[in-house]
């Protein structure tokens, strides 16, 4: 019934992922050389009593709990299909499990799984499904020790066109609707609410296309969440190493891809002094944003980094041993997923 055009989609997606990756190769073919650059005289640090917390801070936790589905039985399809409802079954744990995916990735939080609240349920004898209101949840985070509780609820699922797929021929677009939120367990306060939706051209229209459709624009839906978990989860660190060369300079960073950090992940760079209040006394930690950008480059492993300084030369010139990094803020879905290409 789609064959052809699911055809059509198949092979535009394999164009764009060509272009793509030939861009980025173009772009990005150049691997940082560590034996151009020479190593700078690091000189002492001295970190602040107050601003040692800033180094040494732990991550936050976050447990996730099963999405509501909304959505169920609303979704209109051709009466030979008859595992349909099959395919809705398992909604609510397939979206719990891809917002854990998705912080896993982001970084900066200790993750609680389904499994794992699960067995604090079981030993307080409390019913799932009555975990629906913000004080039962709020309550079973105390219980598991965690500081913040997300969730969700499955809003819409069914197949929608769009000026793209009506461009292919009426390809059929699943498209997903969701909302998340995330409750400080110690305030219960909703500190993230966010509307998020997905779509995905379908490659076939049986049980394996419809299921992965699916899962695609749950998956292109979730990255629209990341801009705000993650400034709630900052992955912070700090610079061990920087050298130089006439081109430029770079920077150790004392983070990898354990705390999510990619290749061409932005970094802002800090500085920390000490403030005293002339009046009571009191000593904080100031931190001045310094003018320049940190890029992580293609050396990355599990504990560290190292980034390319962008910006002004003197600027650049000011980064040192000590300085603080701190990831930018991720950006949410591409403009080919937003359309259900990708």
């Amino acid at each position: 019934m789609f064959s052809g055009h699911a055809y059509t989609a198949t092979a535009l997606r394999a164009l764009l992922v060509f272009s793509f990756l030939s861009f980025s190769f173009s772009v990005h073919a150049d691997e940082l050389d560590l034996f151009a650059y020479n190593v700078d005289p690091a000189g002492d640090i001295n970190i602040p009593q107050s601003c040692r917390t800033q180094f040494t801070g732990s991550a936050l936790s976050v447990g996730v709990v099963d999405f509501n589905n909304h959505a169920y039985g609303k979704v209109k399809v051709p009466e030979s299909w008859a595992w349909w409802k099959d395919a809705e079954v398992k909604l609510p744990e397939v979206a719990s499990e891809t917002l854990i995916s998705e912080l896993v990735g982001i970084g900066g939080a200790q993750i609680y799984t389904r499994g794992e609240l699960k067995k604090v349920i079981e030993e307080q004898k409390l019913q799932m499904s009555g975990l629906v209101d913000d004080n039962s949840l709020v309550g079973l985070g105390k219980l598991a020790g965690i500081r913040y509780i997300a969730t969700g609820s499955i809003s819409n699922l069914g197949f929608t066109s769009s000026a793209v797929s009506l461009m292919l021929g009426a390809t059929p677009q699943m498209e997903i609707q969701l909302s998340i939120r995330m409750i400080d367990v110690s305030t219960g306060e909703i500190v993230v609410s966010k509307d998020i939706s997905g779509k995905y051209l379908l490659d076939s229209n049986d049980y394996v296309g419809v299921i992965n459709a699916i899962k695609k624009a749950m998956n292109n839906a979730f990255e629209d969440i990341r801009p705000e978990f993650s400034k709630q989860f900052t992955v912070r660190r700090f610079i061990l190493e920087t050298r130089s060369a006439p081109a430029g300079r770079i920077a150790l960073v004392d983070m990898g891809a354990k705390a999510g950090l990619k290749k061409d992940d932005k970094l802002f760079v800090y500085q920390c002094r000490e403030n005293k209040n002339p009046l009571t006394s009191v000593v904080t930690c100031g931190r001045m944003k310094l003018p320049v950008e940190g890029v992580v480059s293609g050396q990355v492993d599990e504990q560290q980094a190292w980034i390319y300084l962008k910006g002004d030369k003197d600027k650049v010139g000011r980064v040192c041993v000590g300085n603080i990094v701190e990831r930018a803020p991720m950006e949410g879905q591409n403009l080919f997923k937003k359309w259900g290409l990708w």
